[in-house]
């Protein structure tokens, strides 16, 4: 059984998304379009995620599935994705698009989960 105080210590995983400058779709002059694309897997309730920006400093928080787009200034986020039962997001994926290309990719299988 987990619950959400130790969601991140028994699944959790994370990457870098390095973002480029320039500027594409409907975001102001000087931030990024971002288009993401959360599915939702066998389980979509399990799921969580955040994007933290350099500091750590949440940005963004949600669930699956849910797709949309952000308008983030230049600079370097972490994607963690959780699982609340502990074994991976079965068959969810996060992928992260600006500009037309694939720019972050992420899923949780039950073998990159930390115990």
């Amino acid at each position: 059984m987990f619950n959400n105080y130790t969601k991140l210590t028994t699944a959790f995983a994370a990457f870098a998304l390095l973002f480029s400058t320039g500027a594409w779709s409907q975001c102001d002059p000087g931030l990024i379009a971002v288009d993401y694309a959360i599915t939702g897997g066998s389980y979509a309730s399990e799921i969580s995620w955040t994007l933290n920006d350099d500091a750590g400093t949440p940005v963004e928080v949600g669930g699956a599935p849910i797709s949309g787009q952000w308008c983030l200034p230049a600079g370097d986020y972490t994607f963690i994705g959780s699982d609340s039962y502990g074994d991976g997001w079965n068959g969810a994926t996060a992928t992260f698009t600006s500009g037309g290309n694939v720019i972050g990719y992420f899923e949780l299988t039950a073998g990159d989960l930390v115990q």
